[in-house]
């Protein structure tokens, strides 16, 4: 707090060292679970007292300050309040395909779910391996291709447990990260799995419709999947992730807002950690 107000009101709150002492050391020592009504007492006068200090110098709006609900205007124009449309939020539920059901169902009888539910293990590890199935098949990491293929299946004879390996096998090689990396043009990759089929539809819809979508993901393979997807449409798109430098994210942001002609724009959801400026879209996707 004192760094912010140092530059834009230097000397308001003296130097450093005496903030500290006169404020910030009183503050914390009355908000200590061990402090006593002395303390606190203390703590709020001398907030009281900051607060009243700064507050000529600080201006807090919130939204429901500057913007008014389609609901509030009650179908009147008013023209000195902007309006912003409520937020509409849908989760999706989608069936998985059968490859991602059977690496579902085989990663469940591993050992490392096994040590999950015997809690000699953390579930985090198993959990992020369930939810990458889910996601794609093709994000699985060869560890933990192994770790399924390596699998030990409950209750099966011999045959029944050669065969579900060989099957098993045969789909993680279909599968396996390197194929989904490569520049594609096969849709097989795309059709791996639910999501990113239900996800090129409904771009393809809102495309139709003359949306522009922002579409967030936590990993870079997934849009890379979606990204290849788009270029078989021809499409114009945008993409934003880890691997740019702060200029290169900030031009492909300015050329999403400025072109219409752009309906889409891929990003991991990391990127946003600093703010981004995409006013231009009207729909968000999280895959």
């Amino acid at each position: 707090m004192h760094s912010l107000f140092d530059l834009v009101c230097p000397g308001l709150l003296g130097c450093a060292k005496d903030f500290k002492l006169n404020f910030s050391n009183q503050i914390a020592q009355g908000s200590d679970k061990h402090a006593t009504s002395g303390d606190r007492e203390r703590a709020a006068i001398v907030a009281e007292s900051l607060r009243k200090q700064v507050a000529p110098y600080m201006l807090r709006r919130e939204k429901k300050d500057v913007f008014v609900t389609e609901e509030d205007t009650n179908g009147a124009k008013n023209e000195t309040c902007q309006t912003i449309s409520k937020k509409k939020d849908f989760v999706v539920w989608l069936r998985l395909t059968s490859n991602q059901m059977k690496l579902y169902n085989a990663f469940l009888q591993t050992e490392s779910v096994r040590m999950a539910l015997n809690r000699t293990a953390s579930p985090l590890s198993a959990l992020s391996i369930l939810k990458k199935i889910c996601d794609h098949p093709g994000l699985l990491s060869e560890k933990a291709q192994e770790s399924i293929n390596a699998q030990s299946f409950f209750g099966q004879d011999e045959d029944d447990l050669k065969s579900n390996r060989e099957s098993l096998m045969s789909s993680i090689q279909a599968l396996r990260k390197s194929d989904v990396l490569q520049e594609i043009s096969k849709s097989s990759q795309l059709h791996a799995s639910c999501k990113t089929i239900f996800v090129l539809n409904l771009v393809k819809k809102l495309v139709a419709d003359g949306h522009r979508t922002l579409v967030f993901s936590q990993s870079r393979v997934m849009l890379d999947i979606l990204e290849a997807a788009l270029k078989t449409e021809s499409w114009n798109y945008c993409r934003v992730d880890g691997s740019l430098s702060s200029q290169d994210r900030q031009e492909r942001v300015e050329m999403f807002q400025t072109r219409t002609d752009i309906p889409v724009f891929l990003l991991t959801s990391q990127v946003g950690g600093l703010g981004l400026t995409l006013t231009a879209a009207d729909r968000v996707m999280y895959v």
